[in-house]
């Protein structure tokens, strides 16, 4: 997966530099990005899991240079805490050998954007906010126990589901050339894993907070 997300950033940084044309030009109306990053869980969601890493994809459509909307594909992979499990088993890493548990959490979100979202001419810093809402496709592997006297494995098996989530964060960009930026975005992102969206309430959520770099386009 990171391995794609590189190739894809090497293709935009290319794409940017072929467009890097200095010559006057209207808003552009679509912005495409590509980011590597990580994020770190909260709440509840942190005594389980530690950093996860992964990236975006996202397409934004820019109503003016102060609007826009966004539709974004992000994939995180968290890793399974082995220390907290250790602890919460009553068992210990001398007794008990743990493989697996990574929380894989892909989202398909729809965002609204407000902002510099393209900075005049002779400026060279774009900065606006988002709020989003999506799908999150949360996969979890399952939690391969062995012990290491009797060599016995104990699975506990993981499951996958699709919740609600919502987030919010912000986007800085630098300009590089005429037709791409590099880009900061930090956020709070939350899903709902309930039993139904109509049950989904804030008392049952899981909590991260991504950090992305990346660079973003606009050649159309």
């Amino acid at each position: 997966m990171k391995k794609i997300f590189i190739v894809l950033l090497l293709i935009l940084f290319t794409v940017s530099f072929a467009n890097a044309q200095d010559q006057p030009k209207d808003i552009s109306k679509i912005i495409a990005s590509v980011s590597l990053g990580g994020a770190m869980p909260m709440g509840d969601f942190k005594d389980v899991y530690k950093l996860g890493f992964g990236g975006s994809i996202d397409a934004a459509y820019a109503f003016n240079k102060n609007i826009a909307g966004r539709l974004e594909i992000t994939v995180n992979d968290f890793m399974l805490d082995k220390d907290k499990y250790y602890t919460n088993n009553n068992t210990s890493s001398n007794l008990v050998t743990v493989t697996g548990g990574q929380d894989l959490v892909m989202a398909t979100k729809l965002s609204f954007c407000g902002g510099i979202i393209e900075p005049a001419k002779e400026q060279k810093f774009s900065i606006y906010g988002i709020f989003s809402i999506g799908v999150y496709l949360n996969i979890v592997n399952d939690i391969v126990s062995t012990n290491n006297s009797s060599n016995v494995a104990t699975t506990s098996f993981g499951g996958s589901n699709a919740y609600m989530g919502v987030g919010a964060g912000f986007r800085m960009g630098y300009k590089i050339a005429p037709r791409a930026s590099l880009f900061l975005e930090a956020g709070y992102e939350t899903f709902f894993p309930s039993e139904s969206w109509g049950k989904a309430s804030l008392g049952t959520r899981d909590d991260f907070i991504p950090v992305k770099i990346g660079v973003m386009v606009h050649p159309f």
